[in-house]
């Protein structure tokens, strides 16, 4: 319904203004262009979305697949095709299902690709400010040591693509981090 796709994207922006993220003109412009919906001015940014997938940033919504979880066991309008009249009525239907459950995964998504933006410059920012240089080692969040990257263009720097995705993991809801336990 409208009103839960609201509160889908309010409560996710609720969950990054918690992790004092103010996201800025351009990582809601990041975050909008790599968003996998159908809508103008998105899907711009397809590698920042494959990238952040890889980093099991987005993508991570249990509701979604529950959602179609629970659309497959009622055969979504399967027990009503033996009329083709509503056969018909029903097909225009699913594309707005997948509309649907598009918009719902991309308004999780919006907020976390706009939280690991400002988190990967905000952590980037700190290191400079701490005097850290390009190719210095670092200690990761694990304890590894790893080069520290480019000091100018954090967008290329995998330490802080790293660091960014693992708060924005462990800090905004991911449904990946479900046990299977919980999720029975």
């Amino acid at each position: 319904s409208p009103i839960t796709h609201a509160r889908n994207l309010i409560s996710a922006g609720a969950f990054a203004t918690a992790n004092g993220i103010i996201p800025t003109p351009s990582a809601i412009k990041n975050a909008y262009q790599a968003l996998q919906v159908p809508l103008k001015g998105a899907r711009k940014q397809n590698e920042l979305y494959r990238e952040l997938l890889e980093l099991g940033v987005v993508n991570t919504n249990v509701r979604l697949g529950d959602l179609t979880k629970l659309l497959e066991d009622v055969n979504f309008g399967g027990t009503m095709t033996s009329d083709k009249g509503l056969r018909m009525l029903l097909k225009p239907l699913s594309k707005f299902k997948r509309f649907a459950q598009d918009m719902y995964t991309a308004e999780d998504d919006f907020w976390k690709i706009a939280s690991w933006a400002v988190e990967r410059d905000r952590i980037g920012k700190a290191f400079v400010g701490a005097g850290i240089k390009e190719g210095d080692m670092v200690t990761n969040y694990l304890g590894k040591q790893v080069k520290f990257g480019s000091a100018t263009d954090f967008s290329k720097n995998s330490f802080l693509k790293n660091e960014a995705a693992d708060i924005v993991r462990n800090n905004i809801p991911n449904y990946d981090y479900v046990s299977d336990f919980i999720k029975g």
